[in-house]
């Protein structure tokens, strides 16, 4: 079973988003948002990688960078991925980790800010922070920033179409992840571990 939102709760949030006027999120709407970035973080705090794919079309868009970057222009990414196979290309990269120490993450999502509207497809802006803890540590500050996000409203549920990770960062945090091979983008082990934890 995916770890997402079934139709009907999709095509509810979209029957309550043609009912939005200009950028005004409604409250129910809000909260159809928040339950799709809550399934999202739930499967990556799970550890359900193999699943994490799903939350996408299978023509996608998933692009991290940092903010600073991103003042430099559209090609100064850490990770751009553009479909569901290369999503799960990090996933076995991930698999191949030679020194991956285990530990558990924890994904805060909050103030969501709705953009823009159609009948097919929410642009959503949020904040995000991602925790970690090691076994026998102290949980810690891993990353944080902002999602741009293009959420399409389809027969199979709603999927993200296009995320843009803008992080709060100026050089790349820690992973204690290194892998044999990287599968492209980004820098060393730090591209396909980091692709998928946010």
């Amino acid at each position: 079973m995916l770890c997402r939102p079934s139709e009907a709760c999709c095509k509810k949030a979209a029957r309550n988003f043609l009912e939005t006027t200009g950028s005004i999120l409604t409250a129910e709407l809000r909260l159809d948002v928040q339950e799709f970035y809550a399934r999202y973080a739930e499967c990556l705090d799970g550890g359900r990688l193999q699943q994490w794919p799903e939350f996408f079309l299978d023509s996608c868009t998933y692009r991290v960078t940092t903010r600073r970057n991103l003042r430099l222009g559209p090609d100064e990414h850490l990770v751009s991925l553009s479909t569901r196979t290369t999503m799960r290309d990090r996933i076995v990269a991930i698999g191949q980790s030679e020194d991956y120490e285990p530990h558990t993450q924890r994904h805060l999502v909050s103030n969501f800010r709705l953009q823009s509207a159609s009948d097919e497809e929410l642009r959503v802006q949020a904040n995000f922070e991602i925790l970690r803890t090691f076994p026998g540590k102290r949980s810690e500050h891993f990353v944080s920033g902002s999602y741009d996000d293009r959420i399409a409203i389809v027969v199979a549920g709603a999927c993200i179409s296009g995320r843009s990770c803008a992080c709060s960062i100026r050089t790349f945090p820690p992973t204690r992840c290194s892998t044999r091979s990287d599968a492209g983008g980004g820098s060393g082990g730090f591209a396909p571990f980091f692709a998928a934890r946010v």
